[in-house]
Protein backbone atom coordinates (compact mmCIF):
# COMPACT_ATOMS: atom_id res chain seq x y z
CA UNK A 1 0.00 0.00 0.00
CA UNK A 2 1.68 2.93 -0.86
CA UNK A 3 -1.27 5.08 0.11
CA UNK A 4 -3.27 5.52 3.21
CA UNK A 5 -6.41 6.13 1.17
CA UNK A 6 -9.81 4.50 3.37
CA UNK A 7 -13.20 5.11 3.75
CA UNK A 8 -14.12 6.28 7.00
CA UNK A 9 -16.29 3.50 8.80
CA UNK A 10 -17.62 4.61 12.30
CA UNK A 11 -18.04 0.93 14.43
CA UNK A 12 -19.13 1.38 17.63
CA UNK A 13 -18.85 4.04 21.21
CA UNK A 14 -17.80 2.82 24.59
CA UNK A 15 -16.34 4.22 28.04
CA UNK A 16 -13.60 2.73 30.14
CA UNK A 17 -13.07 4.24 33.35
CA UNK A 18 -10.51 7.00 32.19
CA UNK A 19 -11.38 10.74 33.28
CA UNK A 20 -10.70 13.00 30.60
CA UNK A 21 -12.65 16.67 31.60
CA UNK A 22 -10.24 18.44 28.79
CA UNK A 23 -10.89 16.81 24.96
CA UNK A 24 -13.91 15.79 24.15
CA UNK A 25 -15.71 14.95 21.02
CA UNK A 26 -12.76 13.04 19.24
CA UNK A 27 -13.51 11.93 15.23
CA UNK A 28 -11.66 11.26 12.15
CA UNK A 29 -11.38 12.10 8.63
CA UNK A 30 -9.09 10.47 5.91
CA UNK A 31 -7.13 12.57 3.10
CA UNK A 32 -4.83 10.46 0.75
CA UNK A 33 -2.18 10.10 3.38
CA UNK A 34 -3.48 11.86 6.29
CA UNK A 35 -5.30 11.28 9.17
CA UNK A 36 -7.39 14.43 10.37
CA UNK A 37 -7.81 13.99 14.03
CA UNK A 38 -10.67 16.19 15.69
CA UNK A 39 -11.74 16.84 18.77
CA UNK A 40 -13.33 19.68 20.91
CA UNK A 41 -10.85 21.27 24.30
CA UNK A 42 -12.64 23.04 26.67
CA UNK A 43 -8.74 24.56 28.65
CA UNK A 44 -5.91 25.91 26.83
CA UNK A 45 -3.27 22.85 27.16
CA UNK A 46 -0.32 21.22 25.71
CA UNK A 47 -1.52 18.33 23.53
CA UNK A 48 0.34 15.37 22.39
CA UNK A 49 -0.80 12.36 20.43
CA UNK A 50 -0.40 8.72 20.09
CA UNK A 51 -0.33 5.62 18.25
CA UNK A 52 -1.04 2.62 19.65
CA UNK A 53 -0.82 -0.88 17.26
CA UNK A 54 -1.70 -3.38 19.96
CA UNK A 55 -5.50 -2.48 21.11
CA UNK A 56 -4.14 0.17 23.38
CA UNK A 57 -1.76 -2.26 25.33
CA UNK A 58 1.60 -0.05 24.49
CA UNK A 59 1.60 3.34 22.67
CA UNK A 60 4.30 5.14 20.81
CA UNK A 61 4.79 8.96 20.74
CA UNK A 62 4.12 11.96 21.09
CA UNK A 63 3.74 11.77 17.32
CA UNK A 64 6.19 13.75 15.46
CA UNK A 65 5.04 13.80 12.38
CA UNK A 66 1.94 15.86 13.11
CA UNK A 67 0.83 19.50 12.71
CA UNK A 68 -2.45 21.63 13.73
CA UNK A 69 -3.59 21.82 17.10
CA UNK A 70 -0.84 19.82 18.57
CA UNK A 71 2.15 20.63 20.53
CA UNK A 72 2.54 23.61 23.43
CA UNK A 73 -0.01 25.95 24.62
CA UNK A 74 -3.18 25.00 22.03
CA UNK A 75 -6.04 27.54 23.14
CA UNK A 76 -9.43 26.27 23.76
CA UNK A 77 -11.95 25.42 21.30
CA UNK A 78 -14.34 23.10 19.51
CA UNK A 79 -13.24 21.60 16.45
CA UNK A 80 -9.44 21.46 16.81
CA UNK A 81 -7.53 19.57 14.21
CA UNK A 82 -4.58 17.70 14.39
CA UNK A 83 -3.26 16.35 10.90
CA UNK A 84 -1.53 13.22 11.02
CA UNK A 85 1.40 12.13 8.42
CA UNK A 86 0.47 8.60 8.73
CA UNK A 87 3.41 7.37 6.29
CA UNK A 88 5.86 9.84 7.22
CA UNK A 89 5.81 8.42 10.58
CA UNK A 90 5.45 4.42 10.43
CA UNK A 91 5.69 4.18 6.32
CA UNK A 92 3.05 1.58 5.13
CA UNK A 93 0.89 0.67 8.13
CA UNK A 94 -2.22 -2.45 7.84
CA UNK A 95 -3.02 -2.64 11.54
CA UNK A 96 -6.29 -3.55 12.05
CA UNK A 97 -6.25 -2.98 16.06
CA UNK A 98 -5.15 0.44 16.24
CA UNK A 99 -5.67 3.38 19.12
CA UNK A 100 -5.26 7.27 19.00
CA UNK A 101 -4.53 8.81 22.00
CA UNK A 102 -4.90 12.48 23.22
CA UNK A 103 -3.01 14.03 25.92
CA UNK A 104 -3.44 17.32 27.29
CA UNK A 105 -1.54 18.64 29.86
CA UNK A 106 -3.15 22.19 31.32
CA UNK A 107 -0.84 24.64 32.82
CA UNK A 108 -1.50 23.53 36.37
CA UNK A 109 -0.56 19.73 35.85
CA UNK A 110 2.80 21.22 33.98
CA UNK A 111 4.10 23.14 37.06
CA UNK A 112 2.94 19.60 39.30
CA UNK A 113 4.49 17.17 37.09
CA UNK A 114 7.50 18.80 34.63
CA UNK A 115 8.43 17.32 31.12
CA UNK A 116 6.44 14.45 30.24
CA UNK A 117 9.20 12.13 29.43
CA UNK A 118 12.48 11.38 30.33
CA UNK A 119 15.39 10.23 28.15
CA UNK A 120 18.32 8.47 28.79
CA UNK A 121 21.57 9.91 26.63
CA UNK A 122 24.71 7.91 25.87
CA UNK A 123 27.61 7.60 24.25
CA UNK A 124 28.87 5.36 21.05
CA UNK A 125 29.17 2.22 23.46
CA UNK A 126 25.36 2.44 25.15
CA UNK A 127 26.83 3.62 28.06
CA UNK A 128 24.95 6.16 29.94
CA UNK A 129 25.98 9.41 29.93
CA UNK A 130 22.97 11.53 31.20
CA UNK A 131 19.72 12.39 31.05
CA UNK A 132 17.21 14.73 28.80
CA UNK A 133 13.71 15.93 29.10
CA UNK A 134 10.97 15.19 26.17
CA UNK A 135 12.32 18.61 24.47
CA UNK A 136 15.87 17.09 24.59
CA UNK A 137 17.38 19.43 26.64
CA UNK A 138 20.08 17.76 29.32
CA UNK A 139 18.81 17.94 32.61
CA UNK A 140 21.32 18.38 35.84
CA UNK A 141 21.11 17.27 39.21
CA UNK A 142 18.94 19.95 40.60
CA UNK A 143 16.21 19.83 37.44
CA UNK A 144 16.36 16.11 38.04
CA UNK A 145 15.71 16.21 41.95
CA UNK A 146 12.81 19.19 41.12
CA UNK A 147 11.51 16.38 38.76
CA UNK A 148 11.24 13.44 40.39
CA UNK A 149 10.15 15.31 43.80
CA UNK A 150 6.24 13.95 43.04
CA UNK A 151 7.86 9.87 43.01
CA UNK A 152 9.17 9.97 46.21
CA UNK A 153 10.65 6.32 45.44
CA UNK A 154 12.56 7.41 42.02
CA UNK A 155 13.84 10.26 43.90
CA UNK A 156 15.25 8.15 46.64
CA UNK A 157 17.23 5.97 43.37
CA UNK A 158 18.25 8.90 41.82
CA UNK A 159 19.74 10.51 45.27
CA UNK A 160 21.33 7.08 45.96
CA UNK A 161 23.26 7.13 42.48
CA UNK A 162 24.49 10.49 43.48
CA UNK A 163 25.86 9.65 45.90
CA UNK A 164 27.69 6.76 44.18
CA UNK A 165 29.19 9.17 41.73
CA UNK A 166 30.35 11.42 43.82
CA UNK A 167 32.15 8.60 45.66
CA UNK A 168 33.77 6.73 42.86
CA UNK A 169 34.57 11.00 41.97
CA UNK A 170 36.90 10.42 45.40
CA UNK A 171 38.28 6.88 44.42
CA UNK A 172 39.38 7.97 40.91
CA UNK A 173 41.15 11.27 42.53
CA UNK A 174 42.92 8.88 45.02
CA UNK A 175 43.40 6.21 42.30
CA UNK A 176 45.11 9.19 40.02
CA UNK A 177 47.17 10.40 42.47
CA UNK A 178 48.81 6.62 43.85
CA UNK A 179 49.89 5.99 39.92
CA UNK A 180 51.00 9.65 39.16
CA UNK A 181 53.26 9.12 42.76
CA UNK A 182 54.16 6.24 41.32
CA UNK A 183 56.45 7.48 39.01
CA UNK A 184 58.48 9.59 40.98
CA UNK A 185 59.45 6.10 42.94
CA UNK A 186 60.73 4.48 39.72
CA UNK A 187 62.51 7.57 38.95
CA UNK A 188 64.29 7.36 42.40
CA UNK A 189 65.21 3.81 41.78
CA UNK A 190 62.71 2.27 43.97
CA UNK A 191 60.64 0.12 41.66
CA UNK A 192 59.14 -2.11 44.91
CA UNK A 193 57.43 0.75 45.98
CA UNK A 194 56.36 2.38 42.52
CA UNK A 195 54.86 -1.15 41.73
CA UNK A 196 53.01 -0.97 44.98
CA UNK A 197 51.83 2.06 44.28
CA UNK A 198 50.50 1.69 40.74
CA UNK A 199 48.94 -1.68 41.33
CA UNK A 200 46.90 0.16 44.13
CA UNK A 201 45.90 2.56 42.04
CA UNK A 202 44.85 0.32 39.54
CA UNK A 203 42.63 -1.71 41.87
CA UNK A 204 41.07 1.49 43.14
CA UNK A 205 40.42 2.63 40.06
CA UNK A 206 38.69 -0.02 39.00
CA UNK A 207 36.70 -0.05 42.24
CA UNK A 208 35.81 3.18 41.01
CA UNK A 209 34.63 1.84 37.73
CA UNK A 210 32.14 -0.50 39.34
CA UNK A 211 30.72 2.44 41.62
CA UNK A 212 29.99 4.23 38.51
CA UNK A 213 28.50 1.23 36.48
CA UNK A 214 26.34 0.37 39.40
CA UNK A 215 25.52 4.36 39.44
CA UNK A 216 24.46 4.41 36.14
CA UNK A 217 22.11 1.22 36.26
CA UNK A 218 19.95 3.09 39.22
CA UNK A 219 19.67 6.30 36.98
CA UNK A 220 18.62 4.21 34.55
CA UNK A 221 15.80 2.58 36.47
CA UNK A 222 14.77 5.79 38.29
CA UNK A 223 13.91 7.19 34.65
CA UNK A 224 12.10 4.49 33.60
CA UNK A 225 10.22 4.67 37.11
CA UNK A 226 9.11 8.20 36.28
CA UNK A 227 8.32 7.41 32.54
CA UNK A 228 6.18 4.39 33.47
CA UNK A 229 4.27 6.52 36.27
CA UNK A 230 4.29 9.08 34.53
CA UNK A 231 2.74 8.29 31.29
CA UNK A 232 0.07 6.08 33.27
CA UNK A 233 -1.15 8.89 35.39
CA UNK A 234 -2.08 11.73 32.35
CA UNK A 235 -5.60 11.98 31.47
CA UNK A 236 -6.31 10.97 28.36
CA UNK A 237 -8.99 10.13 25.34
CA UNK A 238 -8.36 7.31 23.19
CA UNK A 239 -9.38 7.17 19.51
CA UNK A 240 -9.68 3.49 18.48
CA UNK A 241 -9.42 2.39 14.73
CA UNK A 242 -8.06 -0.05 12.49
CA UNK A 243 -5.81 0.71 9.22
CA UNK A 244 -6.53 -1.49 6.33
CA UNK A 245 -5.88 -1.23 2.97
CA UNK A 246 -9.27 -1.12 2.26
CA UNK A 247 -10.78 1.27 5.19
CA UNK A 248 -10.03 2.65 8.47
CA UNK A 249 -12.20 1.21 11.67
CA UNK A 250 -12.98 3.63 14.54
CA UNK A 251 -14.26 3.99 18.08
CA UNK A 252 -13.87 6.52 20.77
CA UNK A 253 -12.68 5.59 24.33
CA UNK A 254 -12.67 8.08 27.26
Amino acid sequence: MNKLVATLVLLSFFAVAVAQEHVSNIRVQVSDEQLLIMYDLSVRADIEVYASFDGGATFRGPLQHVSGAAGRNIAPEQDKVVIWYVIREFGEVDHPNAVIKIVATTSDQLQAVTPQSLSILTNRKGNPIGVADANSTVLNRKDMRGILQTQPDALKLYNRACSQSNWALVLAGISGGLMGGSLGFFMEDMPETGVALLLSGVGIYIGALQIIKSSNKKVVEAVDMYNSRTVANKPAMELKFGIKPNGIGVALTF
